[in-house]
């Protein structure tokens, strides 16, 4: 775990000096504008120019670093993501195997937790630095003002995630795979025809090899076959039979399964975790969110159909009672909905001033920790209430079993009846070949 919170920090200490940095100097660059804004309306107003206005506008100027902070940090942040998430997963990996846990559950348990948190962090940050952290690059002091930039920029971020992260995903998992195991597939048939053409079967005399291609082919390789020596028929038989194997092989489903990459459920969870996060932390900043995210499970359910049946290995099946550890992450993103729905209700946007213009930040403040625990204990009174499975169907599952039951009985009844019936049978039949036996014993006897 200091491993994991090291990481952790480190990427939101990074981002945050990145995205502070970035801000500041966009607000310096607004600051240059305005200056030089204020500088031109003089001279038209004046029509004329002086030496001062010369040397302000010589010392106004936009510094170098601004574009590399501008146009490079959400590039680099872009980039650097998917490298330390890889990176961080195979660190995670290791460690857990490391770890040596007992039980096949508590090994995966570990790893969702070690690397769920570091995939919520990079991916939640930069929404949670444009909802909370003071936007420097705001153009006006006014509260209102800043707070509406700050749930824009949020409300652009989400789009931009939910939108082209999603279609981006879905090639790289769906069609990408697709097509290169198509090319790969093309290869191979590629180099089997090739070595199947240069083995013995065509050069075993050289004379069929340099044969000329044509109707006759046939008639001069079976010509050359004739001429060839017992032993080199059957080595060339020998050849011709593990060709066959090979493409028989090759041409199998299972065969070409067997290439595939493991079917692993980490990452669909995962994405729907995130995708549950997007909808219930920012929905306020973007209410577009949830109709983006029934698009996207619609678009979902073919394309994982299509990653199931195509580009991955035919999962194996394991019992389990529920979905594990990520139960407790969902009730923990729960909570962290309640809160950051409530912080951004009283300081990301307006609404709490305009319903009460006399509000102060210290009203505010409990306020806001007032809903919060309304929500929340509105949240644990429903599941305390609602059970996980609905009294229909316990009744129901309830009723199966006990039929089964008395099914299951009555089969052991049947065959013991049957039993029984068997036994004494067998006992009325030994019975009469006894005495069947004594009487032919007497009459030998007799006689």
């Amino acid at each position: 775990m200091p491993c994991v919170a090291g990481s952790i920090a480190a990427v939101v200490t990074v981002a945050y000096y990145g995205f502070s940095t970035r801000d500041k100097l966009e607000a310096q660059s607004l600051a240059t504008k305005r200056e030089a804004a204020q500088i031109a309306d003089k001279i038209k107003k004046l029509r004329a120019i002086t030496l001062e206005d010369l040397q302000h506008l010589a010392r106004l100027g936009v510094r170098w670093d601004f574009w590399v902070y501008l146009l490079l940090t959400p590039i680099l942040y872009g980039l650097l993501i998917p490298v330390l998430d890889a990176a961080f997963t195979r660190a995670a990996r290791s460690l857990n195997n490391w770890e040596n846990h007992r039980t096949e559950s508590r090994y995966q348990s570990h790893l969702i937790l070690k690397v769920f948190s570091f995939r919520f962090v990079h991916v939640f940050a930069s929404l949670y630095y444009y909802s909370f952290a003071p936007q420097a690059s705001s153009s006006s002091t006014d509260g209102e003002s800043t707070n509406r930039d700050g749930m824009v920029r949020v409300a652009i971020q989400l789009a931009s995630f939910m939108v082209t992260g999603q279609i981006w995903k879905n090639v790289m998992e769906t069609l990408y795979p697709f097509v290169r195991r198509r090319l790969n597939v093309r290869a191979k048939k590629q180099a089997s025809n090739e070595q199947f053409n240069q083995s013995t079967v065509f050069s075993g005399t050289g004379t069929a090899a340099t044969a000329p291609r044509g109707p006759n082919r046939n008639r001069g390789s079976l010509t050359t076959c004739t001429k060839l020596a017992p032993e080199t028929v059957m080595s060339t038989n020998t050849v011709i039979h593990e060709q066959c194997v090979r493409l028989e092989q090759a041409s199998d489903r299972a065969w070409k399964e067997a290439g595939l990459k493991h079917y692993d459920t980490f990452e669909d969870y995962t994405e729907m975790l995130v995708q549950f996060g997007y909808v219930s932390f920012f929905s306020l900043a973007f209410p577009l969110a949830p109709l983006l995210a029934l698009l996207n499970n619609v678009l979902e359910l073919r394309t994982d159909a299509f990653k199931l049946c195509h580009t991955r290995q035919r999962p194996l099946a394991h019992k389990a009672s529920g979905i594990g550890v990520w139960l407790h992450v969902l009730q923990v993103m729960s909570v962290l909905a309640v809160l950051t729905n409530c912080f951004n209700l009283a300081y990301s946007t307006s609404l709490l001033e305009r319903a009460l213009p006399s509000v102060t930040p210290t009203q505010k403040v409990w306020i806001v920790f007032g809903i919060e625990h309304l929500m929340l204990l509105i949240k644990v009174w429903f599941d305390c209430v609602v059970p996980s499975v609905p009294r229909e169907v316990s009744e129901r599952l309830l009723r199966e079993r006990e039929v089964a039951k008395h099914e299951s009985a009555r089969a052991m009844v049947k065959q013991m009846e049957v039993g029984v019936i068997s036994m004494s049978d067998s006992s009325d039949v030994s019975a009469s070949s006894k005495q069947s036996s004594m009487r032919r014993r007497r009459g030998e006897e007799g006689s």
